[in-house]
């Protein structure tokens, strides 16, 4: 069957983000019974909160941090994902952050886009499962020995994080999700077969996708997860 008669799912994400963990971990495992085509498509969260003029973050609402760590181990048990908050919330997210870990997928995504997947899936096992740092150009070069990619491709794409394209290139994305209404993450566009697109918001929306689209929802598919290590 032809891409053209497929549903395209354009899924917007931030590896700082943990709903974007568990929203790209579902979307992984209800492609594989969906008629549809995923395009996984990292962008800047901070950039598009500040654009989107959403910059209440986080972190700085005690009421939202709370409930969010709160509510964090019944998704984890509830989609099979070992998700475990950092020590050190603000440490991890607003002074580490992961501009070089988006970029380095940016990359990815245009020259090994078959990488895309299990370097995401291990930049947030690092930093939502294991309480290790994405932050570094040492880091890529960890995740790419950890994932398979050999150590000249890995060190050439890391030399080029800071690259100026590089960043152009990550920059579009982010404002492409923002052009389509994006303020916060993940951001997923869906495409329908009538040449229309549909935008949605979080992680918990993939039942109405699901009924736009002709699909039945399959719940949490904990039998399709991937061995986590």
């Amino acid at each position: 069957m032809s891409l053209a008669s497929k549903v395209r799912i354009d899924y917007f994400f931030d590896v700082l983000s943990p709903y974007a963990w568990i929203g790209f971990e579902a979307l992984s495992r209800y492609q594989t019974v969906w008629n549809v085509d995923v395009r996984w498509r990292p962008f800047f969260l901070f950039g598009v909160l500040k654009k989107a003029e959403n910059v209440g973050q986080l972190l700085q609402a005690p009421c939202k941090a709370q409930y969010m760590f709160a509510e964090l181990p019944s998704l984890s048990a509830y989609y099979g994902i070992p998700l475990n908050a950092p020590p050190d919330p603000h440490e991890a997210i607003i002074k580490k952050g992961s501009i070089s870990a988006l970029r380095f997928l940016t990359i990815l995504n245009e020259e090994k886009v078959d990488m895309v997947v299990p370097a995401a899936r291990e930049m947030w096992l690092r930093r939502w499962s294991r309480n290790e740092d994405i932050h570094l150009g040492e880091h890529m070069l960890q995740i790419s020995r950890k994932i398979g990619i050999p150590f000249k491709e890995a060190d050439d794409m890391v030399a080029r994080i800071a690259h100026p394209d590089t960043k152009a290139r990550l920059t579009e994305t982010g404002n492409e999700a923002i052009e389509s209404g994006a303020f916060g993450a993940p951001w997923i566009n869906v495409h329908t077969t009538d040449g229309k697109m549909h935008s949605f918001w979080g992680s918990d929306r993939f039942h109405i996708i699901a009924h736009l689209i002709g699909e039945k929802f399959p719940g949490h598919m904990r039998d399709k997860a991937p061995k986590y290590d």
